[in-house]
């Protein structure tokens, strides 16, 4: 990505920062531009357009410069070509990514369209983009009004609100205007040069848009492809967004570092192998993976914004609504191509970008816990604790607290349920009563059941042996036997 490599304060827009940054309501001012007031709705863009047009700030007294020269526009101010570039940008497609300069699919279109007084070059479109529309409303009728406030005003919010944080920063009234201009120039330069550096957008700093795919189609299949880049889109992502389709179009461009064995550009492919190459491509999975590209690295710059992010579990910064269509797909992407090696070393012979984007993509969902080394409980993916309770959570949740409770953690886990054998087993393990110890000997006259102990006493009984009788006669069947002697 290019980077401004000089950057000078246009004395206008000095002057008015100086006013600002000195204002004894600097701090409301420096608030009412915070852009999570636009995002949450507590500012609008036309409060945002009423403010560089006319100095108005909600509650406080109307400002004594117009605003606007804040971001005077100068060839050499990095900082406002930067943030015109951006108004452009968004007017026109509603992309607020920061970029170099405008490329030549922004020049053609509103050059095609005359929609900027004939202007034809970067610098030409930017001044009277900057006179005419930029921060200030000019159209007659109410649709046209609201859609220039929300492309001008907003970006330019955003940008003016920044450069005030710098200025609180660095700015000191005891110090002479060119000591402040010596710190301030170098503070707004990291800053410009930091937004192109985050910047995922599709314009490289020769100005040409990242069509590569337009480029390669025209040479491979000529007449016919424009339809054939239709098709190709048709199949890359049902859910891709419209604003999206740079991202897309930069998974294929190959790198400076990273040329194709094989360049499509050169001539020496044929349509019926471009076609068998992206069926290749289409049913690896690749395709629609590509289609993402601009979520992907969305994901990648909150996850790998710094060591310590890049550390904690992927988990944490995942949004289920935003990300698990592309993590989906990426999984069975995968899972393809761990089967396929073949086809991903073709792909790398003629899009070598592409394979670098498939292990980009791998790579921001890494673990680099443990110092780098993987499987370190910091990443709660790796801690079985965090898991399961996290597990439990997701079967369902009601107030706050988990509908149901896991029966099963793990080997040996003291947390495990237990049914009721194993309560019973665990009763007799732990039981004083189950120890091996013989009995004592019964006292005379004891009688044991069971646990319980009964004392019968000696009785005196008399029985008749002489007869037996009949139990319904009563009589005697024989007489006792005695013995012959």
């Amino acid at each position: 990505m290019a980077q401004f490599t000089k950057h000078k304060i246009d004395n206008t827009a000095y002057d008015y920062l100086k006013y600002l940054i000195e204002h004894q309501d600097k701090d409301k001012i420096i608030e009412f531009l915070n852009p999570k007031n636009v995002e949450a709705g507590i500012v609008t863009a036309f409060q945002l357009e009423d403010f560089f047009a006319r100095g108005i700030v909600p509650k406080l007294n109307s400002l004594n410069f117009n605003p606007k020269k804040s971001l005077n526009l100068s060839e050499d101010d990095a900082f406002s070509v930067l943030a015109v570039n951006v108004a452009i940008r968004y007017w026109l497609d509603g992309s607020s990514e920061p970029i170099f300069q405008l490329s030549q699919r922004i020049i053609d279109e509103i050059t095609s369209t005359n929609s900027l007084l004939g202007a034809k070059t970067p610098k030409e479109i930017r001044d009277v983009f900057f006179d005419f529309k930029a921060f200030l409303a000019n159209a007659g009728d109410q649709e046209t009004a609201a859609t220039t406030a929300y492309a001008t005003a907003i970006p330019a919010g955003y940008y003016l609100y920044n450069r005030l944080e710098i200025w609180d920063k660095n700015y000191s009234s005891s110090k002479t205007k060119q000591e402040n201009l010596k710190v301030l120039e170098q503070a707004e330069l990291i800053y410009v040069n930091d937004n192109l550096a985050k910047s995922n957008d599709a314009e490289d700093e020769s100005g040409e848009s990242l069509d590569y795919l337009e480029e390669v189609f025209k040479k491979v299949y000529g007449d016919s492809s424009q339809k054939k880049l239709i098709e190709l889109q048709l199949n890359a992502s049902q859910n891709i967004g419209t604003n999206n389709w740079s991202g897309f179009y930069k998974a294929f461009k190959p790198l400076d570092t990273n040329k194709p064995a094989i360049d499509p550009l050169s001539g020496t492919l044929e349509s019926d192998q471009l076609d068998k190459i992206f069926l290749r491509i289409k049913n690896s999975g690749l395709l629609e993976l590509a289609g993402y590209a601009s979520d992907i690295a969305d994901f990648g710059k909150k996850r790998l914004s710094s060591k310590d992010a890049a550390q904690r579990s992927a988990f944490d910064f995942i949004d289920v609504a935003l990300d698990q269509a592309w993590l989906n797909q990426l999984i069975k992407t995968v899972q393809i191509l761990s089967r396929d090696t073949v086809t991903l070393a073709m792909i790398n012979v003629y899009f070598p970008s592409l394979v670098t984007f498939f292990f980009d993509a791998l790579a921001v969902v890494g673990d680099y816990s443990n110092y780098g080394s993987g499987g370190g409980e910091e990443d709660t993916l790796n801690n079985m604790d965090e898991f399961l309770k996290s597990l439990q959570t997701a079967l369902g949740a009601k107030n706050g607290q988990d509908v149901f409770t896991l029966v099963y953690y793990g080997a040996n886990n003291e947390k495990n349920f237990k049914n009721t054998a194993e309560r019973i087993r665990e009763v007799l393990k732990n039981s004083p009563y189950r120890a091996n110890v013989s009995p004592k000997t019964p006292n005379i006259f004891n009688f044991r059941l069971g646990a319980a102990t009964f004392y019968v006493p000696p009785l005196s009984i008399n029985v008749n042996t002489a007869f037996k009788t009949g139990s319904l006669t009563r009589r005697c069947f024989k007489a006792k036997k005695y013995s012959k002697i």
